[in-house]
C-alpha cells in the first residue's frame, strides 16, 4: 500500500467524521458498554474456573471422607457385636471374654466418633461409647469381687486346716478362728455386692444392643457419595452475568455497574437528540 492510498483513506475517514459526527460520537458509549460486557464475560470465565477448582477439591475431600466412613461403617457392622457369654452368674473366664470383646468394640466406636462427627442433638455414638464404658466398669467390678471371693475362700480353708493343729482355746486356735470368721464376712459382703451388679449385667446388654443398632443406622444415613464436579452452567455466561448484576454480585459492585450503564445511556440519548 503506497503513500497516496494511505492519504486517501485518512481523508475519506475525516470526511465521514465531519459528515456524520453524531454517529461517531455515539460509538463512544457503545464501545464502553461493549467493553463492560466483555469484562463481565471474562470475569465470569475466571469465576467459573475458580469454582470448578473449588468443586474439584470439595469432591476430592468428600470422596476420601466417604471411603473412610464406608470402611469404618463396614468394620462396625462386622466387628462390633454383642459381647459373648451369659450375663447372669457368669464365671470369671466368661467375664474375661466379654471384657475383651467390649474393649475391641470401644476401639471401633472411637474411630466412628472421629469420622462421623455426631452433632449436639444426636450423640448416639457417644451414648453407645458411654454405655460400653459402663458395661466395662461393671464387669471389671464383678471380676474383682469374684477374685476377692476366691482368695477369701482359699484363706478360710487354710485357716480351718491350720486350726486343727492347735488345742482348742489356745492363742493359735483363736487366731485361726478369727481369720476364718473375718473371711466369712468378706464372702458374705461380696455375695451382696455381686448380686447388685449382676442386676446391672442383666439390664445393660439390652440397652447396649439397642444403641448399637441405632449407631449402625445413624452412620448408614450419613453415607452418601459426592456429587460429580464440572456440572455445566445451564444459564451460560450471559445469564450468570445478568444474575451477577441483578442478584448475586456485591451491592457496591452492582451500583457501580448500573451507574456506568446509566451514564452511557444518558450520553447516547443526548447525542441522538442533539
Amino acid at each position: 500500500m503506497n503513500y497516496q492510498t494511505i492519504t486517501n483513506l485518512v481523508q475519506y475517514g475525516n470526511h465521514l467524521f465531519n459528515t456524520y459526527p453524531t454517529f461517531f460520537h455515539a460509538l463512544l458509549p457503545v464501545g464502553t458498554i461493549l467493553t463492560a460486557i466483555l469484562g463481565m464475560k471474562n470475569s465470569h470465565r475466571i469465576e467459573k474456573q475458580a469454582k470448578r477448582q473449588i468443586d474439584i477439591e470439595i469432591s476430592k475431600y468428600k470422596l476420601e471422607l466417604f471411603d473412610k466412613r464406608f470402611k469404618v461403617w463396614t468394620e462396625f457392622q462386622s466387628m462390633v457385636l454383642t459381647p459373648p457369654g451369659p450375663v447372669f452368674n457368669p464365671t470369671y473366664e466368661q467375664l474375661g471374654c466379654t471384657l475383651e470383646k467390649i474393649n475391641e468394640n470401644m476401639k471401633y466406636t472411637k474411630k466412628a466418633i472421629l469420622l462421623f462427627s455426631p452433632d449436639k442433638n444426636f450423640n448416639v455414638l457417644h451414648d453407645f461409647n458411654v454405655t460400653s464404658a459402663t458395661f466395662h466398669r461393671i464387669i471389671s467390678i464383678v471380676m474383682g469381687i469374684q477374685l476377692t471371693m476366691v482368695n477369701a475362700k482359699r484363706e478360710m480353708e487354710k485357716a480351718q486346716e491350720e486350726q486343727t493343729s492347735y488345742e482348742e482355746g489356745s492363742i493359735g486356735y483363736i487366731s485361726k478362728k478369727y481369720i476364718f470368721e473375718q473371711k466369712e464376712k468378706v464372702i458374705q459382703q461380696a455375695y451382696e455386692n455381686i448380686y447388685e451388679h449382676n442386676q446391672a449385667l442383666i439390664r445393660i446388654p439390652s440397652e447396649y444392643n439397642k444403641l448399637r443398632l441405632k449407631c449402625e443406622l445413624y452412620m448408614e444415613s450419613l453415607l452418601s457419595a459426592p456429587k460429580q464436579a464440572f456440572e455445566e452452567d445451564e444459564k451460560g455466561w450471559i445469564g450468570t452475568s445478568l444474575d451477577y448484576v441483578t442478584k448475586t454480585g456485591p451491592i457496591h459492585g452492582r451500583f457501580v455497574i448500573w451507574l456506568a450503564l446509566a451514564a452511557c445511556v444518558l450520553f447516547l440519548g443526548m447525542l441522538i437528540c442533539s
